[in-house]
């Protein structure tokens, strides 16, 4: 008989004839997304059910150095085509039906429904704006009432320079959104920030990096996290696995989803330190067709049937 502990065994009096075990999640063929004409390996995509009974999909796609957002539709969650909305959006230069707008510099960093504040801004998307000249990164919100119309929030700034892979939730416990954020550009450490109208924010507050119980010289590239029922999951991106011979830990290596989790979306305990979302099996070889040394889990949905599904980016290259 099997029994699996999502979250930890804590309340456990003892262990005996107990092996603590992930039970990794199954990749559904069917769901392999490409549009035919942009790079899609960014941290998204980000899917919704709309008002209509469809699912609908935001992502940042690469097209010859230049950046796009672009929209995606599916019947079922699982199979999605590109949208044609060259209809309902004026766009200069338009290079595809899909796309929604272009993008300047930076990256999307988080797609999210609002259901608790006004409903002309539903979707709020958080984006970074990174200004490499001067190394500094500027957060902006925009907001939505149907995914296909966006417009930026004056006067907001959501991150204090952080980088762009987040986790933002409606935390049940605070009556407010948390959002799971690294302090600023190149620190490895996985805080929280908590927001009730986006427009005002709370101060950075550290919740985990890697420590001895990693691989040594380790790093947390950042945790997209989700609210599960009461509880909240977290995935540590963690960064390991290159070679003395790159002499740059910017090369080489891989990132891997771990499991964390929390009680109130501040305070997190992370789980069985190996990869609970991977590209690699554990000799290093190649799972979803290919190698991929990085994935990005970026949201999930709950089906009728009780399956949850988590969309995720990956890449065969560790940046």
């Amino acid at each position: 008989m099997y029994k699996y502990l999502f979250f930890d065994d804590q309340k456990l009096l003892r262990r005996t004839n107990m092996v603590r075990n992930i039970v990794k999640p199954e990749l559904v063929e069917q769901s392999i997304y490409s549009d035919g004409i942009s790079s899609t390996d960014l941290r998204t995509p980000f899917v919704f059910k709309t008002d209509d009974g469809k699912y609908r999909m935001i992502y940042q796609g690469r097209i010859s150095e230049k950046d796009y957002c672009f929209i995606a539709v599916s019947e079922d969650g699982i199979r999605f085509e590109p949208e044609d909305v060259s209809d309902k959006t004026e766009l200069e230069n338009r290079v595809a039906k899909h796309e929604l707008f272009p993008i300047a510099s930076g990256e999307i960093a988080e797609v999210i429904e609002d259901l608790y504040n006004d409903p002309q801004e539903r979707y709020k998307m958080l984006y970074c704006d990174v200004d490499g000249e001067n190394l500094v990164v500027h957060g902006y919100v925009y907001t939505s009432s149907d995914l296909i119309h966006w417009k930026r929030m004056e006067g907001v700034e959501w991150n204090g320079g952080a980088e762009p892979i987040t986790g933002v939730f409606y935390n049940k416990q605070k009556e407010c959104f948390t959002i799971m954020v690294r302090p600023d550009w190149g620190v490895r450490k996985v805080g929280y920030v908590d927001t009730k109208d986006w427009r005002t924010f709370t101060p950075y507050e550290q919740s985990i990096q890697c420590d001895s119980l990693d691989e040594s010289l380790s790093e947390i590239y950042g945790m997209p996290s989700m609210a599960y029922g009461d509880y909240y999951i977290g995935f540590p991106l963690i960064y390991r696995n290159f070679s003395d011979e790159a002499r740059a830990k910017y090369f080489d290596g891989t990132i891997d989803a771990e499991l964390a989790y929390s009680f109130d979306g501040h305070h997190w305990q992370r789980s069985l330190r190996e990869p609970f979302i991977t590209g690699l099996d554990s000799q290093n070889e190649k799972v979803f067709g290919y190698k991929n040394k990085l994935m990005w889990p970026s949201c999930y949905l709950t089906q009728e049937n009780g399956d949850t599904l988590v969309f995720c980016a990956a890449s065969k290259y560790e940046h």
